[in-house]
C-alpha cells in the first residue's frame, strides 16, 4: 500500500461505490443549478472532513459495512437526477450531509505498523481532495449537460450511474452469500 497525497488522491479509483456516489451526487448538484452549489458543496466538505475525523480517530464506528448504504443512497439520487423534478435546498444538502459523511467514515487507510502518522494524514488528505475534485467535475459536467441538452444528457448519464449502483449493488450481494 502506497501513503502519501496522490495515493490517497487516486485510492477513490479503487472503491465503486465513492465513485458512483460522488458522480451522482454531483449530477444532482449539475441538474439544480448553481443557486445549490453553494449551500450543498459547503456541507459536503464539513460532513466529509467530520467523518473522516470521526473513523479513523476511533471514536465512532459504525456497525455495518458503509459500501450498502453508499450504493443505495447512489440509487435514489440517480433516481432523483432521472426525474429531474426541483428539489428544495435542505433535500439536496440531507442527501449530501448524509452521503459525504459515509464517504469519509468508509475512508480509512490501511494501518500497517512503522508508517508515521504524517504519511496517513497525507493521504486523507488527498482522499479528501480527490472526493471533492471528483464532486465538482460531475457538477460541472451535470450542469453544461443540464444547459446544452435539455437535460436529457444528464439524465441518461444519471441512468448509467444508477445502473452501475444496481450493479455493483447485486455483485456485492452475491459475493456476501
Amino acid at each position: 500500500m502506497l501513503y502519501g497525497f496522490t495515493p490517497g488522491l487516486l485510492g477513490l479509483l479503487q472503491m465503486p461505490a465513492h465513485l458512483i456516489v460522488l458522480v451522482a451526487c454531483g449530477l444532482l448538484l449539475g441538474q439544480q443549478g448553481a443557486m445549490h452549489w453553494r449551500w450543498a458543496i459547503t456541507v459536503f466538505v464539513v460532513s466529509l472532513l467530520t467523518g473522516i475525523g470521526l473513523g479513523n480517530g476511533g471514536w465512532f464506528v459504525l456497525p455495518w459495512n458503509n459500501e450498502l448504504p453508499l450504493l443505495v443512497i447512489a440509487i435514489s439520487v440517480g433516481l432523483l437526477v432521472i426525474v429531474a423534478y426541483p428539489l428544495p435546498r435542505w433535500l439536496i444538502a440531507v442527501v449530501v450531509l448524509v452521503a459525504a459523511f459515509l464517504l469519509g467514515m468508509d475512508t480509512v487507510p490501511v494501518m500497517l505498523p512503522g508508517i508515521s502518522p504524517r504519511k496517513l494524514y497525507w493521504t486523507l488528505a488527498g482522499a479528501a481532495a480527490g472526493s471533492f475534485l471528483l464532486l465538482l467535475l460531475a457538477s460541472l459536467l451535470g450542469w453544461l449537460l443540464h444547459k446544452i441538452w435539455e437535460g436529457i444528457g444528464v439524465r441518461v448519464l444519471a441512468s448509467w450511474v444508477t445502473a452501475s449502483a444496481v450493479l455493483t449493488l447485486a455483485l456485492h450481494m452475491v459475493q456476501k452469500s
